[in-house]
């Protein structure tokens, strides 16, 4: 049996009070926005992505992509 990955949302704050938002799973992530990861942070909410939650973005992702690119 083929294990699913856990695909979540996490929100860190840098000890300097900065926040960032990024994907990730078990091996690593994605910043989204924010500053640049630097081992100083703690997550101060993670949320696990849910089937619905993947339908909902796809649909925002496709209006970007249906805008001819980005504004």
């Amino acid at each position: 049996m083929v294990k699913k990955p856990k695909i979540f949302f996490s929100i860190d704050e840098r000890s300097d009070g900065l926040i960032q938002l990024a994907i990730n799973d078990e091996n690593g992530g994605y910043r989204i926005c924010g500053p640049k990861y630097d081992g100083t942070g703690r997550t101060i909410r993670r949320h696990e992505l849910t089937a619905r939650d993947v339908a909902e973005l796809r649909d925002y992702l496709d209006r970007v992509g249906s805008a001819g690119g980005q504004s």
